[in-house]
């Protein structure tokens, strides 16, 4: 197997460069680091002989029962997904350069780990036989491992033992260490042998000490080294065993086993006491025990799980892991910095629930209302300093170079810079039953106010105490918080959440019409003349005569403030029930100009060491020290932040996909291409890794194949899905550590569902394929049932159609035809030239003609055919022949290319326009009728006029004459059509008839003409 390797030298640049930032500030005290440790109890694995943080983020933690990862909350067991491991107890582990582990066990072999495929390597493999002790990477990649039998070394494709052809000749390897300059050295019984970039061969052995631990390599060069007598400096590893510098450490009677070199340059290193640190270059001199004197211990008093340490180690987020006998340390530097944090495990810090004012030179004075407490200041770097024993101190008020405490029923003013007592004003009577002052402060013209427990506002001006009368209450009402403002005016909120103003003799107060809703108000602070008030449901500006609320995100990290501060540089600070909030200046002044603006905030809580909540009465939680540094204090600590010093962001964190569970049961890698069909339920566990806050933690995913966006997750580390079809899916998944910095590079995971055979392809096609037949078969029959019923329909259509033409033929048509014979005979008894018989002739040709017309109808009763001629020339040759009749002028008129009927439409239009000429001939006593027929695209427009004498009132008003059925037949025969029939009195005089018919196209396939009859079941 070719693994691939960088230059040992090209690896730690790249460590120094992504991580140089990510180092413990060797100047911030170990006591005053993030502590936390883990034992049996809280899952921590027995007896850890080693630990390292692996390519993946987490810790690996060996022990006498295997190997453990850690990812901050739980240990899990590693398990190999694909090979075995050959023993339970790893001596030695070092990352790989191709993202893997190595791993030197106790019974002898080396494996490689990489994504729980596990490959080792024994004697036949080139692998010296007995313990591995130790690892190490020189400038070309190489890998080599020390062991009770030996030096072997990996070049990329194969162990190889060095021996003495190679000019090793000990027959252990205590310790092996490759220095920046690329040199290897392995340290044993006889001395140190060094191993030259570009040489194929040890130089011979020099000195004769041998070492217990690797040395360590600073940034600067240094090599610490560790042997039995204890710990030192050496200028280089030729001259390893001659005392250059003084000891650092020095103990025969239980010297140090574990040495670590942090990036900042401090030494970690562990004795028979506990842990220490230290930047000492060395202050023993040769005949001297001990620790140098600038040397940091953190014991077992201190909380640390065990005296006994085996291992240490620095991850990429620069926190230091201590392995002990009882457990796992870490050693963390977080935002805050805990004054008093090297106290007993399980006491009380006494620093808790503190008044704060600030000093000079960056100190902070301290008073806390406590039989036991007396005025304390704190230096710039957290040295206490007593101040005189005064009892218990119920407030602190600041007034320039003095400071006002108020205890033992009485403000005592000292000198800020040195603490001397000036002055002492007793309580006013008023308040003798509590004798407890709550909070106080000193207005620009001198005066002192103050709210006394029981007794309400006072002022203290002219050595004399006195109330307000126009406060609420005359002063008596008790008010939460006070705020005297620089321009002379004194604040005052109450336990209803309004607040008041008093300034040049006259009270404003503000509530909800003001725009101050924000609940009981309890933290007051003044910035370059802007008014800040804190409560429990927010923030609020004064503006004028208004306050206006902002906004932020997330919403509860400005809700249930306590104090507030609004720091020299512009940024926001708020201590509330749930932490600290911290709001950068420049989204505190993308608020100020608009405020509906939702700020970005950044959050302190238990996680960073902030245990406990906070009183909403406890004054002046919250300060700025002359130094830049914001302090806070709460029931649990006092602490300070400093903004000069922020920690860098955290390194992006690594997301793992864990496992898949299809329906209940883990699924092998080698299956995830064919997961059965009929998948339904499909669970994915995944994680991460931030060993510093692992807890703030956040992840987003998302299956390709089935979601559309991100799904956020929040901490949870499942996803579920179900009802999944078969496809290929593709799950993505990314983390987002507590500084907002998410994975480089989501984890994915290819997988598919396989299907069904009814969800295969050709399955669907075969059903597409018989449901088109299905449907074509169903149409036919459809078609031919259609045909049927509509064969029936015409066939009793027919039957009636000739029995009405059988009953008018039989009836009026050989009635009329007697009647013209019976007038024909008496016309033929007048004489020739008699005008009667030429009337009587002319009534005899009109009835023939009648006669002839209903010939016709009853010929197309029988046969459905109607005459060649065109409906037009019909109507024009019967308006003509009307003319002619009645005397009466007759002009016709046609627009457009005729439009083509069908055969009963015709007819019914004829009807209708030749009963409304009929009715001009006969009643309108006309001069001049007139039809014109107008063809569109889609209509068929008919009007008939005349400039007659007009359509009776009653007619027009009724639509018809009684007892005459001409206009209803009009009006029947166009609704039946589909058409509009209109008719008008024209003006001047006569009457006009509109028909518009419109004209439906025929449809250009038999599958359009079918389908209306195929939707209308019968």
């Amino acid at each position: 197997m070719r693994m691939p390797l960088l230059p040992g030298w090209l690896l730690l640049l790249l460590l120094l460069w992504s991580s140089a930032a990510q180092a413990i500030d060797a100047g911030r005290g170990l006591h005053q680091l993030q502590h936390t440790s883990w034992t049996v109890r809280d899952g921590a694995p027995e007896d850890i002989v080693s630990i390292t943080q692996g390519n993946d983020g987490y810790l690996w933690v060996g022990t006498h029962a295997g190997i453990s990862r850690f990812d901050g909350l739980r240990f899990a067991p590693l398990v190999a997904s694909e090979g075995s491991f050959p023993d339970k107890v790893p001596l030695a582990m070092q990352r790989a350069s191709d993202g893997g582990m190595w791993v030197g066990w106790q019974v002898g072999g080396i494996s490689h780990v990489k994504h729980g495929v596990v490959r080792n390597f024994g004697e036949a493999q080139g692998v010296q036989p007995g313990a591995i002790w130790g690892f190490a990477i020189d400038g070309q990649g190489a890998v080599w491992a020390a062991g009770v039998s030996g030096i072997s070394r990996f070049d990329g494709h194969q162990w190889k033992t060095l021996g003495a052809a190679q000019g090793y000749t000990a027959q252990k390897a205590s310790a092996v260490f490759a220095d920046r300059a690329g040199r290897v050295g392995v340290f044993s019984e006889k001395g140190l042998f060094i191993w030259q970039p570009q040489q194929a061969r040890f130089a011979p052995p020099i000195g004769r000490l041998d070492l217990r631990a690797p040395p360590q390599q600073d940034r600067n060069g240094r090599i610490y080294l560790l042997e039995l007598r204890g710990i030192r400096i050496i200028d280089s590893l030729e001259r390893y065993d001659r005392l250059d510098h003084r000891w650092i450490y020095r103990d025969t009677s239980g010297t140090s086993g574990s040495m670590l070199v942090d990036r900042a340059g401090s030494l970690w290193f562990d004795s028979q006491y506990g842990l220490h640190r230290t930047r000492s270059s060395g202050s023993l001199g040769p005949q001297q025990r001990g620790i140098s004197a600038d040397t940091e211990s953190f014991l077992p008093s201190n909380g640390l799980s065990d005296v006994v340490i085996a291992s240490l180690c620095e991850d990429n987020e620069g926190n230091v892991w201590v392995a002990t006998a009882g457990g796992l340390d870490r050693f963390r530097e977080a935002g805050p910095v805990v004054l008093g944090s090297n106290r007993k495990p399980g006491t009380l810090n006494p620093f808790r629930a503190q008044r704060l004012l600030p000093g000079a030179n960056g100190a902070m004075w301290l008073g806390r209302r406590d039989d036991a407490a007396t005025l304390t200041l704190v230096e710039a770097d957290g040295t206490v300093r007593q101040a005189p024993r005064i009892g218990r101190v119920d407030a602190l008020i600041g007034a320039g170079a003095s400071l006002w405490a108020a205890s033992d029923g009485a403000l005592h003013e000292f000198a800020v810079s040195d603490g001397k007592r000036l002055r002492r004003i007793a309580f006013p009577a008023a308040s003798a039953a509590l004798n407890t002052m709550r909070e106080g402060a000193v207005a620009a013209d001198g005066t002192i106010w103050a709210i006394f427990s029981g007794a309400g506002a006072f002022q203290y001006r002219d050595g004399t105490w006195r109330r307000e009368l126009l406060l609420p209450g005359a002063g008596s009402r008790l008010p939460l918080m006070l705020l005297a403002d620089s321009g002379g005016r004194v604040w005052f909120s109450y336990a209803d959440g309004s607040l008041v103003m008093f300034g040049a003799g006259r009270l404003h107060a503000y509530g909800p019409l003001q725009g101050l809703d924000i609940g009981k108000i309890s933290g007051l602070a003044q910035y370059q003349g802007q008014l800040w008030a804190g409560g429990e449901k927010g923030v609020a500006l004064w503006r004028g005569e208004r306050f206006v609320q902002l906004q932020a995100a997330p919403a509860a990290a400005v809700q249930g403030v306590v104090g507030l501060l609004r720091a020299t540089d512009g940024s926001l600070w708020l201590n509330t029930a749930s932490g600290v909030t911290h709001i950068a200046a420049s989204e505190v002044l993308h608020a100020l100009h608009d405020p509906a603006y939702v700020m970005q905030t950044h959050s302190y809580d238990a996680i960073d060491g902030l245990h406990g909540g906070i009183s909403l009465l406890q004054g002046r939680s919250v300060a700025e020290a002359s130094d830049g540094k914001i302090w806070f204090s709460r029931q649990s600590a006092t602490f300070w932040f400093d903004p000069h010093n922020r920690l860098p962001p955290l390194p992006p964190p690594q997301a793992e996909i864990l496992a898949l569970q299809v329906d209940g049961v883990s699924v092998a890698p080698a299956d995830l291409q064919r997961l059965p069909a009929g998948t339904r339920d499909l669970q994915f566990t995944y994680n991460a890794s931030s060993l510093g806050t692992p807890a703030r933690l956040r992840f987003q995913y998302m299956l390709e194949g089935y979601d559309r966006h991100w799904q956020h997750a929040g901490s949870q580390r499942q996803a579920q899905y179900t009802g999944l079809g078969p496809g290929a899916y593709r799950f993505r998944v990314m983390a987002i550590n507590g500084d907002g910095v998410p994975s480089e590079q989501p984890a994915q995971l290819a997988l598919r569902v396989l299907p069904a055979m009814h969800q295969t392809w050709w399955f669907r096609s075969l059903g597409v394929l018989l449901l088109s037949a299905g449907v074509f078969v169903l149409l036919r029959w459809r078609l031919r049932r259609h045909d049927t019923q509509l064969k029936a329909r015409l066939e009793v259509q027919q039957a009636e159609r000739e029995r009405i033409a059988r009953e008018l033929h039989d009836t009026l048509l050989q009635g009329t035809q007697a009647m013209i014979l019976h007038f024909h005979m008496a016309s033929l008894a007048l004489a020739p030239g008699d005008p009667a018989r030429a009337a009587m002739q002319q009534a005899l040709d009109n009835a023939e003609s009648l006669l002839r017309e209903g010939r016709n109808q009853v010929h197309h009763l029988r046969t459905g055919e109607e005459t060649d001629m065109p409906w037009c020339v019909v109507l024009q040759r019967e308006g003509e022949r009307l003319a002619l009749q009645h005397g009466v002028r007759f002009r016709y008129g046609e627009h457009g290319d005729t439009t083509t009927l069908q055969l009963d439409d015709a007819h019914e239009i004829y009807r209708i326009v030749i009963e409304a000429m009929r009715n001009a001939f006969r009643h309108a006593r006309a001069q001049l009728i007139e039809v014109q027929v107008s063809h569109d695209a889609d209509s068929v427009d008919i009007t008939v006029r005349d400039d007659g004498q007009g359509m009776p009132a009653n007619v027009m008003s009724d639509g018809h004459l009684a007892g005459h059925w001409g206009l209803p037949g009009m009006r029947e025969r166009a609704d039946r059509l589909g058409a509009q029939l209109t008719h008008s009195t024209r003006l001047g005089g006569g009457t006009q008839w509109h028909l518009h018919l419109p004209v439906h196209r025929k449809p250009g396939n038999w599958l359009t003409r079918c389908l209306p009859h195929w939707l209308r079941w019968r």
